[in-house]
């Protein structure tokens, strides 16, 4: 017997009838599997809404110490901004803030830029009319270039 070469097996095999599943079948798959997914998802969900918990509050764990914001990028351009005056209002009468987050910029290559506006934005947030309690906190970002290795 002689055997047929691969062109004439490819075209053998191309003529060759698979059963293919109808599209209804497939629909149907599709449809019981997304079934299933959505009641588990619903069981869980039911399981999270039946917990309940109790709050205490004779028993302290930890204290607030306030609420507050961050002062770190573009302050210069909110301390020459024309409206100031309405923002610094909003931040600082307003809304309460009582603590400050602003960004040590010592050293940076700005000509002191940000850390006057900083400066000035800090004497502003503590004006009595404003937030004159407000806590000040200064995080540092990264360090300046001259004083990174670069390694």
């Amino acid at each position: 017997m002689k055997r047929q070469s691969s062109d004439q097996e490819a075209k053998t095999d191309s003529k060759r009838s698979y059963p293919q599943k109808s599209r209804p079948e497939r629909s149907r798959k599709t449809t019981v599997i997304i079934v299933a997914i959505m009641a588990l998802c619903l069981s869980f969900a039911q399981t999270a809404m039946a917990a309940t918990g109790t709050v205490n509050f004779n028993n302290t764990h930890q204290q607030l110490e306030g609420f507050g914001g961050a002062g770190v990028y573009d302050v210069p351009n909110l301390t020459s901004y024309s409206q100031k005056e309405a923002v610094y209002d909003l931040l600082f009468r307003n809304l309460g803030l009582d603590i400050l987050r602003i960004r040590n910029t010592y050293g940076y290559d700005d000509g002191g830029s940000n850390m006057s506006a900083t400066k000035a934005m800090v004497a502003v947030a503590r004006q009595p009319s404003r937030s004159p309690g407000i806590k000040i906190e200064m995080v540092p970002w990264s360090p300046p270039a001259s004083c990174s290795s670069g390694a």
